[in-house]
């Protein structure tokens, strides 16, 4: 990252949104796996999503995961959550507050189900919650079989996770000095300002 290239805040959002722009659609970034963290009850909680479609006009991600799974029964309770971004290469982190919409059994997570991939819908084949407790060691894995089966039971347990962001607190790491900008977005409207990092 050339940080002469970031002389106001500005540049950094658009940058910023770039880097998020490459890392959603390309499987192999490091930054296509998002901490995303949520509250269960008052106990914090933490794990990686998939980014899979990125808005910057609103700006939002999109995130999808298995409606039995804590995460969605977290986001029901509490709409509010945080993603959490690190780009290695330009050594910048984004902390991402956000609000979610969750979709499942809608019209909008139907089209999104219908252009999933064969191994996308495999995921969500698995007939008990995530996270229940097994006997012994099993791995699961699903053939296109029984996909083919099975896809209207799979759907079921797809949802799609809409995370709207109100605020991206960024950081750039860097050998010349450490730079740290705070962005509010409310509608049209972005404030931004300049942090101590």
């Amino acid at each position: 990252m050339n940080i002469s290239k970031l002389k106001n805040l500005l540049s950094v959002k658009a940058s910023s949104f770039d880097l998020i722009q490459k890392a959603t659609l390309d499987p192999g970034h490091p930054a296509h796996f998002a901490v995303l963290s949520t509250l269960n009850q008052a106990t914090p909680e933490a794990r990686l999503v998939v980014l899979r479609r990125w808005e910057p006009e609103i700006p939002l991600m999109e995130t999808h995961t298995d409606i039995r799974s804590s995460k969605w029964k977290e986001l029901i309770n509490n709409h509010l959550h945080s993603l959490h971004l690190w780009f290695p290469e330009e050594k910048i982190q984004m902390r991402l507050r956000c609000q979610s919409s969750l979709h499942t059994g809608d019209a909008f997570s139907s089209e999104i189900w219908e252009a999933l991939t064969p191994s996308n819908k495999l995921n969500y084949l698995q007939e008990k919650q995530p996270g229940s407790p097994l006997a012994e060691r099993k791995a699961t894995r699903f053939s296109f079989e029984d996909l083919s089966k099975n896809e209207a039971s799979a759907k079921k347990h797809f949802g799609v996770i809409r995370s709207k962001i109100l605020e991206m607190d960024w950081l750039l790491l860097h050998p010349e000095g450490q730079l740290r900008g705070l962005f509010q977005f409310a509608g049209n409207e972005v404030k931004s300002q300049w942090l101590v990092p």
